[in-house]
């Protein structure tokens, strides 16, 4: 009798510490799994945040080239070629993905960029408009803002996906 009772007890240890590590065992898992998942988007997250800060960084850049055509054959038309899709499109990535100085600093320059575009098609639809030394200044302080942004955008451009 005394066999079976032990018997019973080491079969009912055997049942619960079988329990036991199987619920461990799957709980473990589970945290292995969520993990892997966390790192995929993540992943994902950092290198959609590489390509958008790459495309603004170039929309960037060329809005300041053209600003300095702009400047320098004292025209407005060279500003119709500033292009804000990337901005428009991914703004809301960038402003969960960046400190609130850095979203206002590429704001900022986006304002810029979308003031001379459309400054541009207002002067375009009115004929020829002469460019003063006064618009001049304030085209060399946009130029200034947008490269702010760039600067802003160059911890993005290559960060680690890893």
């Amino acid at each position: 009798m005394l066999i079976a009772i032990l018997t019973g007890i080491f079969g009912l240890a055997g049942v619960f510490l079988g329990g036991f590590i199987t619920a461990r065992t799957t709980q473990w898992t589970e945290q292995q799994r969520v993990q892997r998942e966390d790192k995929k988007e993540h992943k994902a997250r950092l290198a959609k945040l590489k390509q958008v800060a790459r495309l603004l960084d170039d929309d960037f850049s060329r809005a300041m080239s053209t600003l300095n055509t702009a400047i320098k054959i004292k025209s407005y038309t060279a500003l119709e070629n500033v292009k804000l899709e990337i901005w428009l499109e991914h703004r809301a990535l960038l402003a969960s993905e960046t400190t609130l100085h850095d979203w206002r600093i590429l704001r900022t320059a986006a304002q810029k960029m979308e003031l001379a575009k459309t400054l541009a098609a207002i002067i375009k639809s009115e004929g020829d408009v002469k460019v003063d030394e006064l618009q001049i200044t304030d085209w060399q302080e946009d130029k200034a803002t947008i490269q702010k942004g760039c600067d802003v955008l160059k911890p993005l451009l290559d960060i680690a996906a890893d």
